[in-house]
């Protein structure tokens, strides 16, 4: 597989719970700092472009604005996520969100 194979750009939804990307849900410290899930929640969602490697469905690359980040995949978006994976994800973010702080 070359490089063009393995890469491909596609829009992922930033939403209250997360970015979705297909069935998965990606979060980022950059997403988090700069309060996007707040905002899907007060606002609504909108898509952003997305940089997914075939070979590591576990983290994309955003691309928005000025701003190029990595995003790390946390479970899979509400459709398919059972309770506990919502648990899981929630108790995640809060870590994500208490790294943060602690850097600042």
């Amino acid at each position: 597989m070359n490089i063009e194979e393995a890469l491909s750009l596609t829009l992922g939804t930033v939403t209250p719970s997360g970015l979705v990307v297909g069935e998965a849900l990606f979060t980022s410290p950059t997403m988090i700092k700069q309060k996007w899930f707040e905002l899907a929640d007060h606002a609504g969602s909108w898509n952003v472009p997305v940089i997914v490697h075939a070979s590591n469905l576990d983290e994309v690359h955003l691309m928005e604005f000025k701003i190029m980040d990595r995003a790390f995949r946390v479970g899979l978006s509400s459709t398919a996520m059972a309770q506990h994976e919502i648990n899981d994800y929630h108790l995640r973010l809060r870590e994500l969100k208490q790294q943060i702080r602690e850097k600042h």
